[in-house]
């Protein structure tokens, strides 16, 4: 890809390098993530409060406005030398005209999607073209400005994606030696990354390691149930099936995702997706399985096409709940499949959702209620005694200002100020203990869910909502379970809500986690049985 035009760089250092080849300093912090900032959003006006905050993140300055057109005066002193970028003053900010000049950000993720629809053999050199761009860490040097964070974590993940494609591509060639030298090492570092394992396995298996391609699994395995409490993805685990009966399919074959739906034990990819009508709005919602209806209520946010993936942590639960019932869940309005525009964000809107869920199913139904989906299905069990059957409540709470106190608002702040680093924080809270990968992961499946306006909504209704008042009106037969050591909801709220329930049976549960651990989905699960045996 070697051009004789002018390139800003950002994937490494921020700098620009001219047409004939000289390299262009940007000197300083603050200079670079200005210069970031204009970049990663080339041709529209960033506003100047958003870049002051970007520039100055901890302390802004006397004059902000004042210190940011310095700053800008500084950058275009920077750029002037021939077909360079311009810097332009456009109410109510600045925009960067890229001109002839282009962006290596821009011309790696142009390689990587156009060799999407390529032939393998297109896609390989395209793929090795667009990762030659790559220096180092995106915007390093400015990127704990939250706008560069989340740039910097989108373009890591691609550059993720684009050494898996191209190891795809290699082995899709035949080329199954090589593609081990090209991924053992990687798929090592990456441990929770199912495509890597997924394409090394193969490789193994093409070159006649099954025992190799075996222990590949067992060590991805490994990781996902101690770092995430998740289980390896349906794809996977049909791979490694497949391997153990000797019938993988070849290197250049993908897998018969229907292969794993034909079984009488369901994978949660096989979960299907629907649509029905709620107040007006579509709400997108899933079902998998047969028998006795069972719905597991979203928390504070969710995505349907995540749960089918296997990364939520629910998936575990769902897909071994749906060997004996008919597991239904669904997004909330602006979250997930659903999307939209959210008016209300209170409990009572989401058990009048719950409640179109609950018609739809056409039966009295057992609720499963995790973290902020507690005090929803309590509402809707009290208001509606004949649809609710059972109520199953895992790691969540009554009253909203007694369970959280003052903790909720800091946190608030800073999700709405600084989203990329609240998920991070949240992630750490559901995995204490768990490697920065695994905290980037589930902080990622928080960020797939829904957009930071809506997440925000839903988490300030979750440190406001109290149904504590309603909770003596459940008849519904009950069980509370709740991880001692939960640093998300308290163990002392799902006592209190045993406590408030006239029949419930509290479980504690050893652990500091907040969501199921694939681990212990088996002996959840024979409570909520004998529950629904009741």
């Amino acid at each position: 890809m070697a051009s004789s035009t002018v390139t800003v760089r950002v994937l490494g250092s921020v700098d620009i390098v001219d047409g004939s080849g000289r390299r262009h300093e940007i000197p300083g912090r603050r200079l670079q993530a200005l210069l970031g900032c204009l970049v990663a959003q080339a041709g529209r006006i960033v506003s100047v409060d958003a870049l002051v905050d970007a520039i100055w993140p901890d302390r802004l300055p006397d004059a902000p406005q004042a210190a940011l057109q310095t700053q800008v005066f500084r950058l275009r002193a920077r750029l002037r030398f021939p077909e360079a970028p311009t810097v332009v003053t456009r109410a109510p900010g600045y925009a960067l005209e890229l001109g002839a000049a282009t962006v290596d950000a821009l011309e790696f993720e142009r390689a990587v999607r156009a060799a999407d629809a390529a032939t393998p053999a297109v896609a390989q050199a395209r793929l090795e073209a667009a990762l030659s761009l790559w220096r180092g860490t995106p915007y390093i040097g400015s990127e704990a400005v939250d706008p560069l964070r989340i740039e910097q974590m989108r373009l890591e993940e691609l550059q993720l994606q684009a050494i898996e494609a191209h190891a795809e591509a290699v082995l899709s060639c035949g080329e199954a030696n090589r593609t081990i030298s090209l991924l053992d090492a990687f798929a090592a570092e990456q441990p929770l990354r199912a495509d890597a394992q997924s394409i090394l396995m193969r490789a193994f298996v093409a070159t006649g390691r099954d025992a190799e391609a075996l222990r590949v699994f067992q060590a991805h395995r490994r990781h996902l149930v101690d770092e995430l409490g998740l289980e390896p993805s349906p794809v996977l685990r049909r791979l490694e099936t497949a391997i153990v009966r000797g019938d993988a399919p070849a290197a250049t074959e993908s897998i018969d995702l229907a292969d794993g739906r034909r079984g009488s034990a369901p994978a949660i990819d096989s979960l299907s997706v629907h649509r029905l009508k709620a107040d007006g709005h579509d709400l997108a919602w899933g079902e998998l399985g047969s028998g006795f209806p069972v719905v597991v209520v979203p928390a504070w946010l969710s995505n349907l096409d995540v749960i089918i993936d296997g990364r939520d942590p629910r998936a575990a639960l769902i897909e071994q709940l749906a060997r004996r019932h008919r597991v239904i869940t669904y997004d909330r309005r602006g979250t997930g499949l659903s999307g939209g525009t959210v008016g209300d964000f209170g409990v009572e809107a989401a058990a009048d959702e719950l409640e179109a869920v609950l018609d739809h199913v056409g039966a009295p139904a057992a609720l499963f209620a995790m973290s902020g989906a507690g005090p929803i299905a309590i509402a809707c069990a009290a208001r509606s005694p004949g649809r609710v059957s059972h109520l199953a409540l895992f790691g969540t709470y009554a009253s909203g200002p007694e369970t959280f106190g003052e903790v909720g608002r800091p946190i608030l702040d800073l999700l709405r100020q600084r989203p990329s680093v609240a998920t991070e924080l949240l992630a750490a809270l559901y995995r204490p203990g768990a490697s920065g990968a695994a905290t980037m992961h589930f902080a990622r499946v928080l960020r797939d869910c829904a957009p930071t306006d809506v997440a925000a909504g839903y988490l300030e209704a979750i440190y406001a909502t109290d149904v504590s008042g309603v909770v003596p009106d459940v008849r519904a037969p009950s069980v509370v379970l709740h991880y001692r050591g939960d640093r998300v909801i308290p163990f002392a709220g799902g006592e209190s809500v045993a406590a408030a329930l006239p029949s419930a049976r509290f479980v504690a549960a050893e652990g500091a986690w907040h969501l199921p651990d694939a681990r212990d989905v088996g002996t959840i699960l024979d409570v909520v049985e004998e529950l629904l045996s009741v």
